[in-house]
């Protein structure tokens, strides 16, 4: 028998202002950390997925894709899963000369599908100063996302 989707707890942001986007990602998620966020934009450069990884998106979908990609997508953050978009090395040490040096490891472990709960316990760091450095590295990457 298949599981339930417990689709109440994705959220899909479909707004085509990248920024907007992971600002708002970031502010559900820091409100509900169980639930999921799916970004549906026009925009889906590697500084967007970056950022989306860093605010905790399950996933990035581009409004021009195909059809059935959001539908994926959503139905793999209501199984507690994600569609991880993927990002360039090129990106990623780019992003990694913007953040600040002690931001570095959590900007690794992130990209590499660790959570924030995971990365919390793994460096010690409480959940309020996590979300305040997570904010700091989306700043560093597209300016004041507050």
């Amino acid at each position: 028998m298949e599981p339930v989707l417990d689709v109440q707890r994705v959220i899909v942001i479909d707004d085509d202002r990248p920024e907007q986007a992971i600002r708002r990602t970031l502010d559900v998620l820091e409100r509900s950390p169980n639930r999921a966020v799916v970004i549906h934009t026009a925009v889906t450069d590697d500084r967007l997925a970056l950022a989306a990884l860093i605010a905790g998106a399950a996933a990035v979908v581009p409004t021009g894709g195909p059809r059935n990609e959001l539908t994926t997508a959503v139905d793999a953050a209501a199984r507690g899963g994600s569609v991880r978009p993927r990002v360039t090395i090129d990106a990623l040490v780019e992003a990694a000369g913007l953040v600040e040096s002690d931001d570095i490891p959590i900007l690794s472990m992130l990209v590499h599908g660790t959570s924030p709960a995971e990365v919390g316990e793994v460096l010690g760091v409480h959940d309020r100063e996590l979300a305040g450095r997570r904010r700091r590295m989306l700043n560093a990457l597209l300016g004041d996302v507050r």
